[in-house]
């Protein structure tokens, strides 16, 4: 699973491809994120090259922190910023949906239940967009986790939480 940057057009990382006859499967999901795999398209290619390896996972143990928002901070909008420490773990955008590859991945946020259905956004750099639209206004916990290539949590389970007050300013016309 790659981010959709763009409904119309957007690039899909070759990194671990191999070179030769590949099959991309494009399905589209709800906004709880389940497939509607009866809408799912296969499109035949043959990858020209280069090989690009995946690059080296970091070793030692991963920690996640967020360092903005602090804890206790209100957020106002349809979307805030939200970064991230992240040490001893090698955060590989090109890599989503590739092979597992011990100490690399990016992360994911959660609003207020760490469930699939709940995810927010994902990322591979130290900062996220967070939308909160949707999100009623009150206090909220944001969930981040340290996730494999393969989107799953890695083990041991590396996650921390902040508690913000969203808000919906009012619109003038």
């Amino acid at each position: 699973m790659a981010p959709l940057h763009d409904p119309n057009h957007d690039a899909i990382s070759m990194v671990g491809v191999t070179p030769g006859p590949h099959t991309l499967t494009l399905v589209p999901a709800n906004n709880d994120h389940t497939m509607v795999m009866s809408a799912a398209v296969n499109i035949p290619f043959t990858y020209a090259g280069s090989y690009l390896p995946e690059p080296a996972g970091a070793s030692g143990t991963p920690s996640l922190s967020i360092t903005s928002p602090a804890t206790g901070a209100t957020v106002s909008g349809n979307s805030f910023t939200m970064t991230a420490n992240i040490t001893n773990f090698t955060s590989c955008l090109e890599c989503f949906g590739k092979a597992n590859v011990a100490g690399e991945g990016h992360w994911h946020i959660f609003v207020d239940t760490p469930v699939m259905a709940n995810m927010a956004t994902m990322a591979a750099g130290p900062t996220q967009e967070v939308a909160t639209k949707g999100v009623p206004t009150g206090w909220h916990t944001f969930y981040a986790v340290l996730v494999g290539n393969d989107h799953m949590p890695i083990m041991p389970m590396t996650m921390t939480s902040i508690t913000l007050y969203v808000t919906h300013p009012h619109r003038h016309h």
